[in-house]
């Protein structure tokens, strides 16, 4: 039998074919930004927003709430999940959910005006309600603390989807404090900017590299840091590229903290895992 193949997969491998395709993209994403006088792009994956804010397009249906799971939908992922649950408490292991908010969310300031919200309640906020009222999974998320973090500094990069090195140490915290009960949070004191230049996931996806970078650079102060927290604990996170700026700061305040990428996450390995490093 013949796979069959779909209309849009097979014009993505003819553009995958055509010579000098990147070089073609960056000329007519130029191109298009010089006629409407830096207002626009011509990507099908990045939109340019106010202020030269770069932002994911997959994620503009969650920025307009207008992709809400259905009644049905969300009693089937909070059935999953406490099935996850009930595994690994046999294990003696906390289940714990983790909610990272997009870019947008923390700052839609800069999203175009073209765009905007048509509903009151996010896809995240609404799922993240249902969960808590129908079930005693616990969810973290940070975004009310990400929120009052940027008054400090930018904490999400300008070119890239994810957090920079102070929304990830913020992340870090608002998850210590949930699980732990401690946490060091982020001041102006412990901020230390930096000249640089950090080219983004997503100018790398527009081929804008050399218009949009990240030159304004963050780092955490390690003087400024209580080093009296600490948690004898075992951590094991599931989940995305935005844990990789946490995990730094975690290792600072946990015993044991290890990461996996949600394509390679294996319940059978985790399990072992956690047996096996038990003391």
């Amino acid at each position: 039998n013949t796979a069959e193949i779909s209309p849009i997969a097979a014009v993505g491998e003819f553009l995958d074919d055509i010579p000098f395709r990147k070089s073609l993209a960056k000329f007519n994403t130029k191109l298009t930004r010089k006629i409407t006088n830096a207002m626009y792009i011509n990507s099908t994956q990045v939109i340019l927003g106010k202020n030269d804010w770069l932002y994911l397009r997959e994620t503009q249906p969650d920025y307009e709430r207008i992709n809400c799971f259905t009644e049905n939908e969300k009693a089937q992922i909070t059935e999953q999940l406490l099935e996850l649950k009930g595994v690994l408490a046999e294990s003696g292991i906390e289940f714990v959910i983790y909610v990272a908010p997009n870019k947008a969310t923390i700052y839609p300031e800069y999203m175009p005006d073209t765009i905007f919200q048509r509903e009151s309640v996010s896809k995240a906020d609404d799922l993240i309600e249902y969960i808590r009222a129908n079930s005693d999974i616990k969810v973290i998320e940070p975004k009310e603390d990400l929120l009052e973090a940027k008054e400090l500094a930018t904490i999400y990069y300008t070119a890239d989807t994810h957090w920079n090195e102070l929304g990830g140490y913020v992340g870090a915290q608002v998850f210590l404090r949930e699980l732990f009960g401690f946490e060091d949070k982020l001041t102006a004191d412990k901020i230390l900017p930096y000249e640089g230049s950090r080219d983004g996931d997503l100018a790398m996806i527009g081929s804008v590299t050399d218009i949009y970078k990240d030159t304004l650079l963050y780092e955490v102060s390690q003087e400024k840091l209580d080093k009296s927290f600490y948690a004898d604990k075992q951590i094991f996170c599931i989940g995305d590229s935005f844990w990789e700026a946490m995990k730094r700061h975690l290792s600072l305040y946990i015993k044991d903290s290890r990461y996996e990428h949600f394509n390679d996450f294996n319940i059978i390995g985790l399990l072992s895992l956690f047996n096996n490093i038990k003391p």
